[in-house]
């Protein structure tokens, strides 16, 4: 393939998977092994690409793109977590291990300052549930060995027909989640 017959595109990746650095990264990677792509390069918020339009077309390049990008929408749920009460670093570290542990989680980081969680899910394996259940079992856990910790109502299920999904815990819980549901709506709106 020559320099001279190359061809470049540029296209804008989708808020949800462009605010995730592993997510831009895995739409990078996956279109640059595709045939006929010479190049692809990611930098705020678009996908540059360089082809061949002997071997694709900017049209495929587009659908390929796209495609992908509805795919990573379903099978990753990036969500964050407000942690009220949380008063130290080690709790946040405590708090992102346990999180970590929980299968279907791909990342996990807390912002002590912020009190925030903000985690990427594999949606075919994990549920918002699921990493508030990890949040509330390290809890319970910590509890003074002279208190017994009262009874915890489970969460209740989030609003999938809601396009802000807040969903407040039984009050004293200390723990909120927020997140980007456009894509896994469906998936979860079933199970909670």
């Amino acid at each position: 393939m020559s320099e001279a017959a190359a061809e470049g595109i540029s296209l804008r990746i989708p808020p949800n998977l462009a605010a995730c650095g592993a997510c831009g990264t895995r739409i990078r990677d996956r279109i640059a092994a595709q045939d006929g792509i010479r190049a692809a390069e990611l930098r705020d918020n678009q996908l540059r690409l360089s082809f061949d339009p002997a071997h694709t077309s900017a049209a495929e390049v587009v659908a390929s793109v796209r495609n992908l990008s509805d795919e990573l929408t379903r099978t990753y749920a990036h969500l964050s977590f407000d942690l009220g009460g949380l008063d130290c670093e080690d709790c946040a570290a405590s708090i992102v291990a346990a999180v970590r542990r929980v299968r279907g989680v791909r990342a996990a980081r807390a912002q002590f300052i912020t009190a925030r969680l903000d985690t990427e899910l594999d949606a075919h394996e994990a549920t918002p549930q699921d990493v508030i259940a990890a949040v509330h079992e390290l809890r319970l856990s910590r509890s003074s060995p002279g208190r017994r910790p009262r009874k915890r109502r489970p969460a209740r299920g989030l609003d999938a027909s809601s396009s802000d999904l807040s969903q407040r815990l039984p009050p004293g819980d200390g723990l909120r989640v927020a997140g980007d549901w456009m894509a896994t709506r469906g998936r979860f709106g079933a199970r909670l």
